[in-house]
C-alpha cells in the first residue's frame, strides 16, 4: 500500500520508463532507466509530474549506487593474480544498453 499519491506517482513513472525500454527492445537496466527518467524529467511540463521524476531518479541512482557496491568481484588466476571485475555487463551481449 503506498503511503501517499506522491509515491504512486513516482512508481506509476518508474513503470512507464521501464516499459519504454522494454517496447525499444532495449536491456532494462538501472543506467538505461535513469536515462529514460532524465529525459522525461527535462522533457515534463507539468510541476508535480516533474518532481515526481525527480524522486524516481533519486531511488534508480540509490540503486545503482548499491549495486556498484555489491557487483564488484575479484578472481585470482593460476598465477596468483588478482583480477577485478564490475557486474555491469555480460561479455558477448549484444543487446542496447
Amino acid at each position: 500500500m503506498y503511503k501517499s499519491n506522491d509515491e504512486r506517482l513516482t512508481d506509476i513513472l518508474i513503470g512507464e520508463a521501464t516499459m519504454e525500454l522494454i517496447l525499444s527492445g532495449q536491456a532494462v537496466s538501472s543506467r538505461a532507466l535513469k536515462e529514460i527518467l532524465q529525459r522525461m524529467a527535462e522533457q515534463e511540463q507539468d510541476e508535480e509530474r516533474h518532481q515526481a521524476l525527480m524522486r524516481a531518479l533519486n531511488e534508480v541512482q540509490q540503486n545503482l549506487n548499491t549495486q556498484s557496491d555489491q557487483s564488484r568481484v575479484a578472481l585470482r588466476d593460476r598465477n596468483n593474480t588478482e583480477h577485478h571485475f564490475k557486474g555491469e555487463a555480460i561479455p558477448g551481449d549484444k543487446r542496447k544498453h
